[in-house]
């Protein structure tokens, strides 16, 4: 069996991960808590969930089957070029002329993704992106018209191959991207509800048992 394709990539970001956190821990970072504080749980919910929809991003290139999954779910879709404005151009706030181009696809996949959406394609060259415009049911069928944001190259005119053109059948799913990192409260601001309470050490909120307590897993 071939390797996936972007297998390699995670290798490397997850080598570089243990890399990170061995050369923390050298450096006398301290060790992970045995139970984080409220804002440090909502920080590592907030990058396993991120660090989630970028695997499942990458199954969906690696598998057609699993974006197949997710096209027959509606997070994804993969249909043919009808129309296409390979010329598109907009005006930034620069005043600066930047090639946009549209494409409409149309798909019998059930579309369940809003305007605005930022997508990624595993049918188009490395760094092809774009956003939806509008999704409109066309009887069986579903016209999504996108416009692509980037993979052009920077000239004013789009690089050959990277504006899909009509007759072209193409894929597209969700960009899981960068996202800014959240804003919490610092910890003397952490609201009641969220924090022991005083004279109470966080070590204690839990009993050691408790797992095997619920789940009757005692030796």
């Amino acid at each position: 069996m071939p390797e996936a394709p972007r297998s390699a990539k995670r290798f490397e970001g997850d080598c570089k991960a243990f890399t990170d956190y061995s050369d923390y821990r050298d450096s006398g970072g301290l060790p992970q808590r045995k139970r984080d504080t409220a804002i440090g749980a909502a920080r590592r919910l907030g990058f396993l969930e991120h660090a989630l929809a970028e695997f499942e991003s990458d199954m969906a290139f690696d598998d057609r089957f699993v974006l197949a999954d997710r096209r027959s779910a509606g997070e994804a879709f993969a249909g043919t070029i009808v129309e296409a404005e390979p010329g598109r151009t907009v005006t930034t706030d620069k005043n600066r002329r930047v090639p946009r181009p549209r494409v409409t696809v149309c798909t019998a996949d059930p579309v369940r993704l809003a305007a605005d959406t930022k997508l990624i394609s595993p049918s188009m060259l490395a760094g092809h992106k774009a956003v939806i415009v509008s999704v409109l049911p066309d009887g069986d069928t579903t016209r999504v018209t996108v416009e692509i944001t980037g993979g052009m190259g920077r000239g004013r005119v789009p690089k050959q191959g990277t504006v899909p053109e009509p007759g072209q059948r193409v894929a597209y799913l969700p960009d899981p991207g960068w996202r800014p990192a959240p804003q919490f409260p610092a910890s003397d601001a952490t609201p009641w509800t969220h924090s022991a309470a005083d004279g109470v050490a966080a070590e204690s909120a839990v009993p050691e048992d408790a797992a095997a307590e619920e789940w009757g897993n005692e030796e």
